[in-house]
């Protein structure tokens, strides 16, 4: 497959794909709305604020 993010349907349909300019090596959501999606790239950190509101965290 092509580089970048991929994002999935949970049925496992291809929605699209985030362009990266290098290779991602870990995603993850953050900020007060878990809106905020981190990106861990090989040189870099990127991140991208999102129209959604993510889950909400589970506190133990």
């Amino acid at each position: 497959m092509d580089g970048g993010v991929h994002c999935y349907d949970p049925d496992g349909t291809l929605l699209g794909r985030l362009l990266t300019p290098e290779p991602v090596a870990n995603v993850a959501f953050g900020g007060a709305k878990n809106n905020i999606m981190f990106l861990a790239a090989s040189t870099s950190v990127y991140c991208l604020m999102t129209a959604v509101t993510g889950a909400p965290r589970i506190r133990r």
